[in-house]
């Protein structure tokens, strides 16, 4: 049978529209009610993979009180107080019921400093008395925040409190890898074995410090479900937030200067995971080269001189001496140095004599400082430069450099990769510098007053990431959201993090 068009729509089409007004809108009305049971987006434009979505639900639905649930958190370690401060700091603004259980006395320390001067919600207790609180109902959750077999063992993790955490049914276990590359793959080391019991019987969430570290154990799992035949690997929950906790109170506030004038790595000083060796070598360079010439590595306009950076080289005769060295000299109250902040260690770079001038010295290295000196010499810095010498920290491992920038409010220094896998970060806090320049030649930009970014591209923004890695600051549109202020970043951080650490805990509400 033929059919009518008229304006777009089949002729019997446009009278039931025109007809039955008020039976359209109750048919309507019926869908989003069933739509909102079911917590699917109403709008399919909205980004439904957003991390930041969820928790308070579509329309302001109420969130879900977590206030009632008993919480153990598990740190074995001396590594990761940092990691632990931010999961306590988001309990404490979920006001869960939370106590703290840390083998080694470094990371109490740690925190002790960091909570200076505040009232935390969380207590301590002894780590022999975790086993027998957790065989005794005492915990709904219990978060280990180091959790890779290495770290476990390694640190006095005892098979007593996995055994009581296995018996102890009724107990959701959180799960914080940190070797994500290796994890369950390690020779020697069952990081599976660990926790399969709590992915077995379905009551195991995993926690990762950044999306690419997610992804990147989403592969692990999925791998170790097919080569093992357990398929409920590849449908273990992964979750990953932000480290982040505020700084502690004895820490100076943050002072802006006119030029980037102090730039820093943190970390092990070793040559393993950073390229201290590229850096040092072309700052001596940068520094030596005569006025305007141009390194290859900086645009053709951009002279490069020590000057540029604060200083001048001069020849320098001991008395008597039959030759002269060369050394360093100030010419500029605002001259440039690099501070090294973490531990050394047996691989060590090779640091040129120029640059260790006991008169001018560039590089300045802080060894074993506390919590508290820590980030005071971090939010000292006008820049934070990642400093990774491969992908490692953009594909699979989550460093603890990048939260302790967002924490101590400096500037990183950021490449596209970067931003693709801690989607956390935001323009307040990172520098945009193209990937194929050199951490000496952004700062020599930097340090001119210009732009790493807009001198090579102009004001072409970077590439959007791809649709299923969202930034968490993207909602409707493709740019990042506008904060004034660091605080008001950190904020919305925190904000996100209760969320995400809200739908974890509520799996454990009856």
């Amino acid at each position: 049978m033929a059919m009518t068009i008229r304006n777009g729509l089949p002729h019997h089409a446009r009278r039931f529209v025109a007809a039955r007004p008020v039976r359209l809108f109750i048919v309507g009305l019926f869908m989003v009610v069933i739509v909102i049971g079911l917590g699917l987006p109403v709008f399919p434009g909205h980004n439904a993979v957003q991390p930041a979505s969820g928790g308070s639900g579509w329309f302001g639905r109420k969130k879900v009180d977590v206030s009632r649930l008993r919480v153990a958190v598990l740190e074995p370690s001396m590594y990761h107080a940092e990691v632990v401060a931010a999961v306590l700091g988001v309990m404490d603004d979920l006001n869960t019921e939370t106590t703290l259980y840390a083998r080694q006395v470094e990371v109490t320390d740690a925190l002790h400093q960091i909570v200076h001067g505040s009232s935390p919600k969380w207590i301590t207790a002894p780590w022999d008395l975790a086993g027998a609180s957790i065989a005794s109902g005492d915990y709904d959750v219990a978060i280990i925040t180091t959790c890779d077999v290495k770290f476990w063992m390694g640190g006095g993790g005892s098979e007593e409190i996995l055994d009581d955490l296995r018996f102890s049914a009724s107990t959701r276990v959180v799960c914080i890898p940190h070797e994500i590359e290796s994890y369950g793959y390690r020779m020697g080391e069952d990081d599976f074995g660990m926790v399969g019991t709590f992915g077995l019987g379905q009551r195991l969430d995993y926690v990762t410090l950044g999306a690419h570290s997610a992804r990147a154990l989403t592969h692990s799992l999925r791998r170790f479900a097919r080569d093992n035949d357990q398929p409920f690997w590849e449908n273990t929950p992964i979750e990953s937030f932000a480290p982040v906790f505020e700084v502690p109170a004895t820490v100076p506030k943050k002072t802006h200067r006119k030029q980037v004038t102090k730039a820093g790595i943190v970390g092990r000083i070793d040559l393993d995971h950073r390229d201290y060796s590229r850096i040092l070598q072309e700052l001596e360079q940068s520094i030596m080269r005569e006025l305007n010439y141009r390194l290859p590595w900086v645009s053709a306009h951009s002279p490069v001189n020590p000057q540029l950076w604060g200083y001048e080289v001069i020849h320098h005769r001991e008395a008597g001496a039959t030759s002269s060295t060369l050394r360093l000299s100030k010419v500029d109250d605002d001259a440039f140095t690099l501070h090294l902040i973490g531990f050394a260690s047996d691989r060590q770079p090779i640091y040129p004599a120029l640059l260790l001038d006991e008169d001018s010295p560039v590089v300045h290295i802080h060894e074993g400082a506390s919590t508290a000196e820590f980030y005071t010499l971090v939010r000292d810095l006008d820049v934070l430069l990642p400093a990774f010498i491969d992908d490692l920290y953009v594909q699979a491992r989550s460093s603890a450099s990048i939260p302790t920038a967002v924490i101590a409010e400096t500037p990183l220094l950021a490449n596209a990769p970067l931003l693709e896998a801690y989607t956390y970060l935001n323009p307040i806090n990172y520098i945009l510098s193209p990937l194929a320049w050199s951490a000496v030649a952004s700062l020599a930009t930097l340090r001119r007053g210009g732009d790493p970014w807009v001198e090579e591209f102009g004001a072409v923004p970077p590439p959007a990431p791809p649709p299923l890695q969202p930034h968490w600051w993207t909602r409707r549109s493709e740019q990042p959201e506008h904060f004034s202020t660091s605080e008001e970043y950190r904020r919305a951080l925190r904000s996100v993090n209760a969320e995400v650490w809200r739908r974890i805990l509520a799996k454990a509400l009856p």
